[in-house]
């Protein structure tokens, strides 16, 4: 049941991504070739902050808003490629 949520999927890819970099730190792995886990691990953890945005009744409105130019910039930039 966990698994099969949308918003718990990006909640496990966020766990996983930030563990798999914390490893490859304290192996000395180069930051060459971790900046796409980084990346992409401070872009689920800022989805997840905007979700947990919507609980309060003041900023409910502006996460609705902004994931609503998101959704509307999706189209533009699926036209531009």
């Amino acid at each position: 049941m966990y698994f099969s949520s949308k918003k718990n999927i990006i909640d496990i890819l966020m766990l996983s991504l930030n563990i798999s970099v914390l490893i490859s730190d304290l192996l000395n792995v180069s930051y060459t070739q971790l900046t796409q886990p980084l990346a992409l691990g401070v872009l689920f953890m800022w989805i997840e902050f905007f979700m947990q945005g919507r609980i309060f009744l003041e900023t409910a409105w502006m996460i609705r808003m902004i994931n609503s130019s998101i959704q509307e910039l999706g189209y533009f930039v699926f036209v531009f490629m």
